[in-house]
C-alpha cells in the first residue's frame, strides 16, 4: 500500500506531510485505538487481531504502534512480532518495527534476542541487490572493503537500537 512513503510514521511525526484523507483516516484509527486501549486494556488483542486481519501493511504498522504503546498488554504478539523475519527486513515496516525493537528487545527472552542478533550478523538482506546495482550503475563490481563497510554500516543501525541490552558479547561488535 506505500504507506511508508505516504505516511512515514504512525505517529504524529515532522515527516508525515499528507494531510490528505488517507494521513486522517489513520490518525483517527490511531487514535481512537489507542484511546480505546487506554480505557479497556483488554481489548487491545482483539485491535490486534483487527488489524492483522486487514492484511494491509497500513493495519500492520498500526498494529506494531499500539504493541508499542501498550506492552502489557501484547507480551505474545511482540515476540511473535520481533522474531519475524520478514518483518524484521521488511523495509515498509521499518519506522514501527524499530520503535518497537528499541522498546522490547530487553523483554524477550535470550533465545529470541539470539534469533533477532543472528539476523544482525548475517547482515543486510539486499546485499546482492545493490552489489548488483552498482556494478550495472558504475560498470565496476563493488570491491570487498565496499562491501564490507556496507554491511557494517547496516549492521551498527540495528544494534544502535538495542545497544544498552546486549549481551556482553556482542558489546565489543557494537
Amino acid at each position: 500500500d506505500w504507506s511508508d512513503i505516504w505516511r512515514p510514521a504512525i505517529e504524529d511525526h515532522e515527516q508525515n506531510h499528507d494531510r490528505g484523507i488517507r494521513d486522517i483516516l489513520v490518525s483517527a484509527i490511531r487514535d481512537i485505538s489507542q484511546s480505546l486501549a487506554s480505557d479497556k486494556p483488554g481489548h487491545v488483542p482483539a485491535l490486534l487481531s483487527k488489524f492483522e486481519s486487514k492484511k494491509c501493511t497500513i493495519f500492520i504498522r498500526l498494529a506494531l504502534h499500539l504493541m508499542r504503546l501498550f506492552p502489557q498488554t501484547s507480551g505474545e504478539k511482540i515476540k511473535e512480532y520481533l522474531t519475524d523475519k520478514k518483518m524484521f527486513e521488511g523495509h515498509e515496516l521499518r519506522h514501527e518495527y524499530a520503535l518497537l525493537l528499541k522498546e522490547q528487545f530487553k523483554n524477550l527472552e535470550a533465545p529470541s534476542q539470539l534469533q533477532i542478533l543472528s539476523w544482525i550478523e548475517e547482515g543486510p538482506d539486499d546485499l546482492n541487490d545493490l552489489i548488483e546495482y552498482r556494478k550495472r550503475e558504475t560498470g565496476v563490481p563493488s570491491s570487498v572493503q565496499e562491501i564490507e563497510r556496507y554491511k557494517q554500516s547496516w549492521q551498527l543501525k540495528q544494534l544502535i537500537l538495542i545497544n544498552e541490552f546486549l549481551p556482553d558479547e556482542w558489546k565489543g561488535k557494537y
